[in-house]
């Protein structure tokens, strides 16, 4: 009796196991870029323990190189853009994203929300 009561506390647990808070797709809009306040999404998955992503704006889709993401942080990727090579880092608190790119030295600032 001792075993069964166990097993179903254990698995319990695993049950009501919160889901990464990370995960799912980002709204944002980039601000004070030469071109104007484009406006993007991201999207972040995890599998087997590797977070993985892709930013998307008018342009088109692009996937995120080296990926480091460390509780709440975004803490650096990069993705290719016009023969660019950007750098992206942010901040995630709850259903807000803020953060920057980084090219040539000069950085942007985006901010935006988690779609639910």
């Amino acid at each position: 009796m001792l075993l069964i009561a166990t097993a179903v506390i254990s698995g319990c647990t695993t049950i009501y196991e919160q889901p990464d808070p990370i995960l799912g797709q980002w709204k944002f809009t980039f601000s004070d870029l030469p071109q104007g306040d484009p406006e993007g999404l991201l999207a972040i998955a995890k599998v087997e323990g590797v977070y993985s992503g892709t930013i998307a704006n008018s342009t088109g889709e692009y996937e995120l190189n080296d990926l480091l993401i460390e509780e709440n942080d975004l803490v650096g990727s990069s993705f290719n853009y016009q023969g660019n090579t950007i750098g992206l880092s942010g901040v995630f608190e709850g259903t807000v994203l803020t953060g920057q790119t980084s090219l040539r030295n000069r950085t942007f600032n985006f901010a935006g929300e988690k779609v639910e």
